[in-house]
């Protein structure tokens, strides 16, 4: 018996620590790092003074994103841009970010780029915004036909028989803000109704159609902070193609 115990202690120990092994996270499960806006260039948003960034690491629908201010400057050259919000959790389109210039209607994709942000709209008449506002209903619309002359314009029906909104139309469309992405010119075929709205930007997203999405309390932090009169831009894309010196314009 005393020559057993030794061999039934091992078998102990070697088991405890398979027991602890099988608790350790693997590598699918690891805490990833925080994601950064180091190395970004903003050559591309150097006239606002309020930016929307929005990066993804990779080709899927999975993103981040920051709001960016600049501080007063003691010299002519712009002030650096410092984080105000972020980073927040955020989805693009279901097929990730098209390349810099090759976003194209239906491909499920959000073009890259740094577009302004003209103007903000919400379903609850009550909402204020410092951007042009607009209060949409069950009778707005953007324009998604190439062929049509109100091609990515925003549109009021006056057809009675209009259904109303589906449940992810009325989530989309209860607060968000205008990219002004193809609207002058605006070239047929290139995408359309390119919005930052509601979402549910979680590890389940199945991504959006083309825009950006963000958790409402997050987007109404962001809406409610942007001032037309700091020129405020929107800057997206996949981290490879907004380092460096990208290749993306207005």
């Amino acid at each position: 018996m005393q020559r057993l115990l030794p061999m039934l202690l091992l078998v102990s120990v070697l088991l405890a620590l398979q027991a602890c092994a099988a608790r350790q996270p693997s590598p699918d499960h690891a805490a990833r790092p925080v994601p950064t806006i180091d190395h970004i260039d903003f050559s591309p948003v150097a006239s606002a003074s309020q930016v929307l960034l929005v990066i993804a690491e990779d080709d899927t629908q999975h993103a981040t994103a920051w709001l960016l201010e600049r501080q007063s400057a003691t010299s002519t050259a712009p002030a650096p841009l410092q984080i105000v919000m972020g980073p927040l959790p955020a989805c693009v389109g279901a097929r990730g970010f098209a390349p810099p210039g090759q976003k194209r209607e239906g491909d499920k994709r959000t073009p890259t780029g740094a577009f302004p942000i003209p103007e903000s709209f919400a379903a609850d008449p009550s909402f204020t915004s410092k951007l042009a506002h607009r209060v949409v209903t069950e009778r707005d619309s953007i324009c998604e036909d190439p062929a049509s002359p109100n091609y990515n314009r925003w549109v009021e029906s006056t057809d009675p028989s209009l259904p109303p909104w589906t449940p992810a139309e009325r989530e989309m469309m209860q607060l968000g803000l205008i990219v002004d992405y193809n609207r002058d010119p605006r070239i047929p075929g290139a995408g359309s109704g390119i919005l930052v709205h509601t979402a549910d930007p979680g590890p389940a997203t199945a991504g959006t159609y083309g825009c950006v999405g963000l958790h409402l309390p997050n987007l109404r932090a962001v809406v409610s902070r942007l001032d037309a009169t700091q020129r405020p831009m929107i800057l997206m894309g996949r981290r490879v193609d907004l380092v460096g010196t990208p290749a993306i314009t207005r």
